[in-house]
C-alpha cells in the first residue's frame, strides 16, 4: 500500500502544475490519487467477477435470473449465488477473454490488436479460472501509463495509455438477452463476449433431511419440484424408493434382508435438458425403539426417575403407548413439561390430559408429529398449562367441544394450517360451571385460527358455541379465514361473559386478509372489536 501511494502521488504530482506556497491547497492532488485508486481498484473487481463467471460457466452452472441496474446488470446463477457487474462507458480497452477448445483465457488489447496474455517469461496461456495466481495484474507505472504484468498497454497508434483520473474504467461494456431468450450475451471492452446458458431456475427439494425406519417400515415424503422435467434416484441396497407426482415413497428392507444397507442415502436427480439438480435424504434402520432425554441431556433407552422437562423420541416404528404417558403422569405430579415432537402415538388421535378435575401436573406440550385429532375435554382444566404446540398434519380439534376449556394459565394458542375443524366452547371459563378455578381468571391473549379451518364451531347463542366465554385478558384474534363467521355477543355468546366472569375487552384486535377488513367491520358482533389487516401484524 505505501509503494502504491508513492506511485500515484508521484503521478498526480507530475499531472498537475503548481507554484510553492506555504498555503498550497493539495486537494486537487488527494482528488487525481483516490481517483486512480478507484480505478484500478474497480478494474481488479472486475477480473474477479470474470473470474467467477467462466469457473460457473465451466462447471454447468447457468443463469436463471437476469436483471438490468442503472449501472450495469445483476445475475443469479442456478446455484443460488449472484454477481453484480457494472457495464458503463469505457474509455481503456484493456483485458478481454476468449474461448479456445473450451477453455476460457485471458486476452490483452495493444496496438489495437488482440492477443493471447501469457504467464510473464513464457508462451503457456493465462486460464481465466482453475489456475491459481492467474488473475492478470492491472496497474500504473512510475511514469503514469497503464500496465498489465509491468507491461504498458498501448493503443491502437501504438502509443501507451496514460492514466487519467477522469477516465471511466471497465473490461465490462454491456450486456444483454439473446433474441431467443436463452442466453446472456456480456459485451467486453475489448469487443469481444461471454455468453452464459440462461433458463428458469431448476430446483427439488426433500421435506426432511433424514429419516429413522423400522424393518419394512414404508414411508412418504414431499418432493418441491421446479422446472423439473424428469426424476431419477440412487439408493442404498436393499431400500425400495419410487416417485410418484410430488411424493417419495421409501420402503426401509426386512430384517431378514442380511445384504441389505443398514444407512445410506438416497438420492432424487432432476433433470430438464442438459441440466440437473438434485436432493438429498439420509435414511437408517434400526429396532424399535423409546428414547428419551431428560432437561435436555443425552438419549437414553430408560426412562429417567426424575426430570423438568421430558423429550421423547421414537425410532425405527416405535410409538409412544398411552401406558408410557400415564406413567409419567402418575409419577410426576410436581409439574412437568412434554416434548413429543419426534415421537409418534400409537393413535392419530391423542389421549386426554383434561377432565372434571383439576390437572395440575402437565405445564407445557408439544404434540406428537403423526396425531391427527385431539379429543374432546383434552385438555379442560389443565389449569398449570402455559403451552401447548401442535403438530402440521393435524386435522381435527375436538368434536363436540371443551378441548382447552378451563385451561386458565395457558396465554396463547395457534392451530396450525392444515386443521379444517374446531368444535364449540374451545376456551369456555366459567368456574362456577366447573371450567376453571374459582377466584382466577382466563389468562389467554392471543389465538390464531387458520386459513383451512372450513368447519369452525363459533357461532350465535342458539348453538351454544361459547367460544371466547370469559376470555377477559384477550388481546387479538388472528383470523386468517376471509369470510367472517356469524357470532353473538350477548351474555351466553361467543364474546360473552357471566356467572361471574368478565367478557372479552372491547379493546381486543381482531386481524383478518386485508381484502376482508370491510366485511368483518360489517359482521355482526365482529364489527365490536377493532378490525385490522393482517398487514398490519407487527
Amino acid at each position: 500500500m505505501r509503494k502504491f501511494f508513492y506511485l500515484i502521488a508521484a503521478i498526480a504530482l507530475g499531472a498537475i502544475s503548481w507554484s510553492c506556497s506555504d498555503d498550497y491547497d493539495d486537494t486537487a492532488i488527494w482528488n487525481e490519487i483516490n481517483n486512480l485508486k478507484t480505478q484500478i481498484e474497480k478494474l481488479n473487481a472486475d477480473l474477479t467477477k470474470a473470474q467467477t463467471i467462466v469457473a460457473k460457466l465451466e462447471s454447468g452452472k447457468y443463469v436463471v435470473d437476469y436483471a438490468k441496474t442503472q449501472t450495469g446488470c445483476t445475475l443469479e446463477f442456478s446455484d443460488g449465488s449472484s454477481v453484480t457487474l457494472g457495464t458503463g462507458g469505457v474509455d481503456i480497452p484493456i483485458i478481454g477473454i476468449k474461448e479456445s477448445n473450451g477453455i476460457y483465457y485471458w486476452t490483452l488489447t495493444t496496438n489495437g490488436e488482440e492477443t493471447w496474455l501469457t504467464i510473464p517469461g513464457t508462451t503457456d496461456r493465462i486460464p481465466v479460472s482453475g489456475k491459481e495466481n492467474a488473475m492478470p495484474e492491472i496497474s500504473v507505472d512510475a511514469d503514469g501509463y497503464w500496465t498489465v504484468n509491468g507491461t504498458r498497454i498501448t493503443d491502437a497508434a501504438g502509443n501507451p495509455v496514460k492514466a487519467a483520473a477522469e477516465a471511466s474504467v471497465s473490461i465490462f461494456s454491456g450486456s444483454e438477452v439473446s433474441a431467443d431468450g436463452t442466453m446472456v450475451i456480456l459485451t467486453l471492452a475489448n469487443g469481444g463476449s461471454v455468453e452464459i446458458p440462461l433458463r428458469g431456475k431448476l430446483n427439488i427439494s426433500i421435506s426432511i433431511a433424514s429419516a429413522e425406519f423400522g424393518y419394512g417400515e414404508t414411508k412418504s415424503f414431499d418432493l418441491t419440484l421446479t422446472g423439473v422435467e424428469k426424476i431419477t434416484f440412487t439408493k442404498p441396497d436393499g431400500w425400495k424408493v419410487a416417485i410418484e407426482g410430488a411424493k417419495l415413497t421409501v420402503t426401509a428392507p426386512a430384517e431378514e434382508n442380511a445384504y441389505a444397507d443398514k444407512e445410506g442415502t438416497i438420492a432424487v436427480i432432476g433433470m430438464t435438458g442438459n441440466y440437473s439438480c438434485m436432493a438429498e435424504l439420509n435414511v437408517t434402520v434400526s429396532d424399535p425403539v423409546v428414547l428419551y432425554a431428560a432437561d435436555g441431556g443425552e438419549w437414553v433407552s430408560e426412562m429417567p426417575a426424575q426430570f423438568d422437562a421430558l423429550a421423547i423420541k421414537t425410532v425405527g416404528g416405535a410409538v409412544v403407548t398411552d401406558a408410557i404417558l400415564t406413567e409419567i403422569e402418575t409419577n410426576h405430579a410436581a409439574g412437568y413439561s412434554l416434548d413429543l415432537s419426534e415421537a409418534d402415538y400409537e393413535s392419530t388421535v391423542f389421549r386426554s390430559y383434561g377432565g372434571s378435575d383439576t390437572n395440575e401436573n402437565l405445564l407445557s406440550i408439544v404434540l406428537p408429529r403423526n396425531i391427527e385429532e385431539i379429543p374432546d375435554d383434552g385438555f379442560k382444566n389443565c389449569i398449570a398449562m402455559t403451552s401447548c404446540i401442535m403438530p402440521e398434519g393435524l386435522k381435527k380439534v375436538g368434536d363436540y367441544g371443551n378441548v382447552f376449556s378451563g385451561a386458565s394459565a395457558l396465554k396463547s394458542i395457534e392451530f396450525p394450517e392444515g386443521v379444517e375443524y374446531l368444535c364449540k366452547m374451545m376456551f369456555y371459563f366459567a368456574p362456577m360451571m366447573g371450567y376453571g378455578v374459582m377466584g382466577e381468571t382466563m389468562a389467554l391473549e392471543e389465538v390464531v385460527i387458520p386459513s383451512t379451518a372450513t368447519d369452525w364451531q363459533i357461532g350465535p347463542v342458539t348453538t351454544g358455541s361459547y367460544w371466547f366465554f370469559g376470555c377477559s385478558n384477550l388481546k387479538r384474534i388472528i383470523c386468517k379465514l376471509e369470510t367472517p363467521q356469524e357470532v353473538s355477543t350477548g351474555s351466553w355468546g361467543d364474546f360473552g361473559g357471566g356467572m361471574g366472569v368478565d367478557p372479552v375487552p372491547s379493546d381486543c384486535v381482531i386481524y383478518v386478509p386485508d381484502n376482508s377488513v370491510a366485511a368483518y367491520k360489517a359482521a355482526e358482533g365482529w364489527g365490536d372489536f377493532t378490525i385490522k389487516g393482517l398487514s398490519e401484524l407487527n
